[in-house]
C-alpha cells in the first residue's frame, strides 16, 4: 500500500530458505485453487446439462460424480508429484497434501450435486507409493545422470508404470541407423528375458517402431513436427493413436525398463513407477531435481471412497486413481 507521494523500499531480513518455503506454500495454495476452479467449471457444465436434458437417472448421476472425482483427484495427484523439489517431502507429507486437495474437491462437488437434490461425499482411503523419474532439459540426450552411459537401466523391479511420455527433438535424431539395433531403443524386459522394444529414429519424420517380442515389428505413422510427443502407455504419437504402440503387450509381472543408444536421441521424458526404491547407484539417476535425469518420491495411485445419496438412491463405492496407467 502506498502512503503519500513517496515509495516504500522493502528490506528483506529473512534467510533465503524462508523465502523458498513461502514460495512453496504459495504454489501449493495456488494449485488447490486451480483444482477448485476446475471443479466449479465442471459444476456449471453439469448444471447446464441438467437443465437442457431434464431429470437424469440416479445411475447417470453416480457416473457423473465418479468421473468428476477421477478427473479432479487425478489432477491433484499429478500436480503434487510434479511439485517435488530438492528436500523432497516424505510419502506421508505427499499423502497429506493430496488429502487436502481432495477435501477441496469434496467441498465443491458436494455443492454441485446439492443443486440436483443429492449429497455426495468422498475421502482418500489408501495410497500406493512409487517413484517419479524424469528429464526436463529438452536439449539433453537420454544418457544416465553422469552422461557416461548410453545403455542403462532407468527403473528395475517394476510391476506397474503409468504416464510414460517422451518429447523427442526431431533435428537431433539420426537417420543413418538401424531400428532395434543402433538407433535409440526403449526396452521392457522381464526376469524370463521376454522383451518389448520401441525404437525411434528419423525416417521422413520421427519414426516409431515397435517389436512386440515375437519378432513382429510394427510402425507408427512418422510425425513431421520439430518436437514430437510419444506417449508410451497411452499408445500415441503427437496425440494420434498408433495400434503398434500397445503397452499392454509389454511383459507384466516384474520387469526392468532400460534405454539403449541413449546418446542418439534428445528431449524430455517422464514416467511414474510403483517401485519406491529405484536405484541412484552408478550415477544412473540423480536424487536432485537440479540434475537430469532425476528420481523423486511419488504417490503412484490413490483409492478414493465415495458416497452418493438422493431421496431414492444410496450408493457407496470406491475408485482407484492412477493417471496415465494403461488399461489391461
Amino acid at each position: 500500500r502506498r502512503h503519500g507521494g513517496g515509495g516504500r523500499v522493502a528490506h528483506l531480513t529473512g534467510e533465503s530458505t524462508e523465502r523458498a518455503q513461502i514460495l512453496i506454500v504459495s504454489a501449493f495454495a495456488l494449485g488447490v485453487l486451480f483444482v477448485a476452479l476446475a471443479v466449479i467449471l465442471n459444476a456449471a457444465i453439469f448444471t447446464e446439462n441438467l437443465a437442457s436434458r431434464g431429470e437424469t437417472t440416479g445411475g447417470e448421476r453416480v457416473v457423473d460424480f465418479r468421473g468428476a472425482i477421477e478427473r479432479a483427484v487425478g489432477a491433484i495427484l499429478t500436480a503434487e508429484n510434479g511439485n517435488v523439489t530438492d528436500g523432497s517431502p516424505s510419502y506421508e507429507t505427499l499423502g497429506d497434501r493430496i488429502e487436502t486437495g481432495t477435501a477441496t474437491v469434496r467441498q465443491f462437488l458436494g455443492r454441485q450435486h446439492a443443486r440436483a437434490g443429492a449429497t455426495g461425499d468422498l475421502s482418500v482411503h489408501s495410497q500406493e507409493n512409487g517413484s517419479l523419474i524424469r528429464q526436463t532439459d529438452s536439449g539433453r540426450n537420454f544418457t544416465n545422470a553422469s552422461g557416461a552411459r548410453a545403455d542403462w537401466t532407468v527403473a528395475g523391479d517394476v510391476t506397474r508404470t503409468r504416464a510414460f511420455a517422451l518429447t523427442v527433438n526431431r533435428s537431433q535424431l539420426p537417420s543413418a541407423c538401424t531400428r532395434m539395433t543402433d538407433c535409440f531403443v526403449l526396452a521392457v524386459t522381464d526376469s524370463g528375458g521376454n522383451t518389448w522394444r520401441v525404437s525411434i529414429n528419423e525416417s521422413n519424420g520421427v519414426a516409431v517402431s515397435v517389436d512386440n517380442g515375437t519378432g513382429s515389428i510394427g510402425a507408427c505413422e512418422p510425425a513431421q513436427s520439430d518436437h514430437v510427443g510419444v506417449n508410451i502407455t497411452a499408445g500415441t504419437v503427437n496425440g494420434t493413436a498408433c495400434s503398434a504402440l500397445n503397452f499392454t503387450e509389454a511383459p507384466d509381472g516384474l520387469y526392468d525398463i532400460a534405454y539403449r543408444n541413449g546418446d542418439r536421441i534428445n528431449g524430455t521424458y517422464s514416467l511414474t513407477v510403483d517401485n519406491t526404491s529405484v536405484s541412484t547407484t552408478a550415477a544412473h539417476l540423480s536424487s536432485s531435481t537440479d540434475t537430469d535425469p532425476s528420481v523423486t518420491p511419488a504417490i503412484y495411485a490413490v483409492t478414493v471412497g465415495y458416497d452418493y445419496q438422493t431421496s431414492t438412491l444410496n450408493y457407496s463405492s470406491s475408485v482407484r486413481i492412477a493417471p496415465g496407467e494403461t488399461d489391461g
